[in-house]
């Protein structure tokens, strides 16, 4: 069943040319951006999209696109009961509870929003300014093959719903990937570089491959990043000094016997 999330928020980037045009010609549907999209052009794009119950209104209820419109699952607590197109249900879905992603079926669900979102693209409106990047949030690297048409649909979604987060390499540009890999010496190119492939690389240094088969962890890391803060330098520095290294000078003094942190002292 491929039911989806709602809320729009405001990022949005131009897409790089070889996304646009990869996704296009694939689905054989107008550039991004076109309104008032019959759904009979989607032909077998919108068939594996499963529509609830309901009446769907003819535009999203989100963006005011005329797009085919779907709801999200009635597990999926923390997105709206909106009908939505394909584009703001992967907007809203990159600020879902990244845990709850991991449940059922929904990396299927999300390629198949990321399927449809290739077909009519977004509103012109919604493609005009990309949201900041979290606090303390690093870019993780896309490698992908824009030659391939499930990386540039995968590709296409990315930019879309995480634009500020990821930065995209395209595997054909051998300068550009030499000095990714600069960066991370420990990662084999063979891995990461694999015509009609697409791989992520982390800020951790790690690295996944076929995200554009299976995205699930890609998502996850990218929708957990945006989600969690990291502390700042001096906060993780205070939090050294004023709890975990007096816990440390404890542990010493009590020989490390075992429950050493109930004693007293510890607990104050």
């Amino acid at each position: 069943a491929v039911c989806v999330r709602g809320v729009a928020l405001s990022h949005a980037s131009k897409k790089p040319a070889s996304l646009v045009s990869h996704a296009d010609d694939v689905t054989g549907a107008a550039p991004t951006g076109k309104v008032g999209s019959d759904s009979s052009e989607l032909g077998a794009v919108a068939a594996d999209a499963f529509v609830p119950s309901g009446s769907p209104p003819e535009f999203c209820e989100e963006c005011g696109g005329r797009f085919p419109v779907s709801k999200p699952p009635d597990f999926v607590l923390d997105m709206s009961q909106r009908w939505l197109c394909a584009g703001c249900c992967l907007r809203e879905d990159a600020d879902a509870n990244p845990f709850q992603f991991m449940r059922g079926n929904l990396e299927q669900v999300w390629l198949s929003h990321a399927r449809l979102f290739a077909s009519h693209g977004a509103l012109p409106a919604l493609c005009s300014a990309r949201r900041q990047l979290p606090p303390g949030c690093l870019r993780t690297t896309v490698l992908w093959d824009p030659d391939d048409a499930q990386c540039a649909i995968v590709a296409n979604a990315l930019d879309f719903a995480f634009g500020e987060q990821i930065e995209l390499v395209d595997l054909r540009e051998r300068h550009g990937v030499d000095q990714m890999l600069r960066k991370h010496p420990d990662i084999p190119r063979e891995d990461v570089c694999k015509a009609a492939s697409m791989s992520g690389i982390f800020p951790s240094g790690c690295w996944m491959g076929d995200c554009h088969t299976h995205p699930k962890v890609l998502l996850y890391e990218l929708k957990y990043m945006r989600a969690v803060q990291l502390s700042s330098a001096q906060r993780v520095l205070a939090m050294e000094c004023d709890y975990l290294a007096p816990l440390q000078d404890l542990r010493l003094q009590l020989g490390s016997a075992p429950q050493w942190w109930l004693d007293s002292r510890c607990l104050a």
